[in-house]
C-alpha cells in the first residue's frame, strides 16, 4: 500500500519512540491522569508530552537529510493523514489512526517548523531547570483546598437540636 520510501520514514519514526521508551513514558502519564484527574495541569502535561515526543521523533528521522529530503518526509506525512482520513470516513468507527484524531494543523506545521530549523541543543541545566518547574508546580497544585465557605446559622433553636462538637468528632480547620 505505501511505497518503500514511506515504509522506511514510518519504520524510523516509530523506531525512534520504541528506542526512547515513549509508550511506557506515556503510559505513566496517563496513569497520573487517572490518579490525579482533578488537576487540568495534568491533561495540558499529557497534551505537550505527546506533541513533544512527535517533534523528536522528527528531528531523530529528518537530522541528516537535505532540505528536499526534509519536505518529502513531511510530505508522506500529509500524504498519509489524507489517505487515512479517506479510508476512516468509509469505514466503521472500528477502525482508527491516532495521527487521525490527536493533531490539529498548527502541530503539523510547528512539526515541520521545528524538524527543518532547529538549530539549538538542550543543555542540562535547561532540563533541570524545566523538570524543578514542573515538580514545583505539581507541589503547589497540592498546596490549595477549594472549598467553599458557608457561615452557620446564628439561630438558638437549630443548634439545640444540631450535633455536638467534641475532639473526637470534629477537627480545627
Amino acid at each position: 500500500y505505501y511505497s518503500e520510501d514511506t515504509l522506511k520514514y514510518i519504520i524510523q519514526h516509530e523506531w525512534y519512540h520504541f528506542r526512547h521508551k515513549d509508550l511506557w513514558i506515556r503510559f505513566f502519564i496517563n496513569v497520573l491522569c487517572c490518579v490525579m484527574w482533578w488537576n487540568p495541569f495534568i491533561y495540558l502535561l499529557r497534551n505537550e508530552v505527546n506533541q513533544t515526543f512527535e517533534l523528536r521523533s522528527d528531528f531523530r528521522v529528518t537530522r541528516g537529510l537535505t532540505r528536499e529530503e526534509q519536505l518529502e518526509y513531511f510530505d508522506k506525512i500529509q500524504q498519509i493523514l489524507i489517505d487515512e482520513s479517506e479510508r476512516q470516513k468509509a469505514a466503521s468507527d472500528e477502525f482508527s489512526v491516532g495521527l487521525l484524531n490527536t493533531y490539529t494543523v498548527s502541530e503539523m506545521i510547528q512539526r515541520m517548523d521545528v524538524a527543518m530549523d532547529y538549530k539549538g541543543k538542550n543543555t542540562l541545566p535547561k532540563q533541570v531547570f524545566f523538570a524543578g518547574m514542573m515538580l514545583f508546580l505539581l507541589f503547589l497544585s497540592y498546596c490549595f483546598v477549594i472549598q467553599p465557605y458557608g457561615a452557620p446559622p446564628e439561630d438558638d433553636e437549630y443548634w439545640s437540636e444540631a450535633i455536638v462538637f467534641t475532639p473526637e468528632n470534629s477537627y480545627l480547620v
